[in-house]
């Protein structure tokens, strides 16, 4: 499948920070189809598109805790008791290169693909002379 193909990155770790990424990733190799004979994958809860448990609560924190954004990612990995690092190193070079969040000046947004992917309803329009959230 796409998703996890996309998944597919270099996740550089330093011992100095002892940063452990929880999925491992090969450059250059085509990940086999999905069947029946991966359902360790559906088991550790990687959806279609390579997302993850945190992933999720990720994306879940910004739209329920912070209208979708915008917020800093110190703020997300209290909301979700988890390591910043982890977060910025980890979780979100992933969702900014398939598009669910984007980094702006002030914090982090979902996009709309996000929103889409699970399942939930974008904000409601702003008000008048305001910017919305997927205006780019």
């Amino acid at each position: 499948m796409a998703g996890l193909a996309e998944r597919q990155e270099i996740v550089e770790v330093t011992g100095a920070c002892g940063v452990v990424p929880d999925r491992v990733d090969v450059v250059g190799v085509e990940p086999p189809a999905l069947s029946a004979d991966h359902a360790p994958i559906a088991v550790a809860g990687v959806d279609a598109r390579g997302l993850d448990k945190l992933d999720r609560r990720f994306l879940d924190a910004i739209i329920d805790i912070y209208g979708g954004g915008p917020v800093g990612i110190d703020a997300v990995a209290a909301t979700i008791n988890d390591d910043t690092e982890t977060l910025s190193e980890i979780v979100e070079p992933y969702l900014l290169k398939i598009g669910f969040i984007a980094r702006e000046p002030r914090g982090r947004r979902v996009t709309r693909e996000a929103y889409a992917h699970l399942g939930k309803q974008p904000p409601a329009a702003p008000v008048a002379g305001q910017g919305t959230l997927f205006d780019r």
